[in-house]
C-alpha cells in the first residue's frame, strides 16, 4: 500500500477477494463434468472451457486496469514498474 497509495491498496484488496468468489460461483454454475459428459469428445470440451475460461479473465483483467487497480499478483509488480 505504501508504493501506489492507499486507493490502490484498498481496490486490491476488494479484487482479491472477489477473484476467489467468483471463481467458486462459476464452478457450481456449470460443473467441469457436465461439458465432459455432454459433448462426444471430452477434449472439445476442455477446449471449449479453456476459451471461455480466458474470455472472462481477460475481461476481468481489462476491468481491473480500467479501474487503475491490481489483483495482488503480477499485475502489481507492473503497476509499480508503470509508476517509476
Amino acid at each position: 500500500g505504501i508504493t501506489l497509495g492507499k486507493n490502490v491498496f484498498l481496490k486490491s484488496v476488494y479484487g482479491a477477494l472477489l477473484q476467489p468468489t467468483f471463481i467458486f460461483i462459476f464452478e457450481h454454475i456449470v460443473p467441469s463434468d457436465y461439458l465432459i459428459n455432454t459433448l462426444e469428445n471430452p477434449s472439445n470440451a476442455l477446449f471449449v472451457a479453456t476459451v471461455f475460461s480466458v474470455i472472462i479473465y481477460a475481461g476481468g483483467i481489462g476491468i481491473l486496469f480500467k479501474n487503475d487497480t491490481t489483483i495482488g499478483g503480477m499485475d502489481t509488480v507492473q503497476k509499480i514498474m508503470n509508476k517509476y
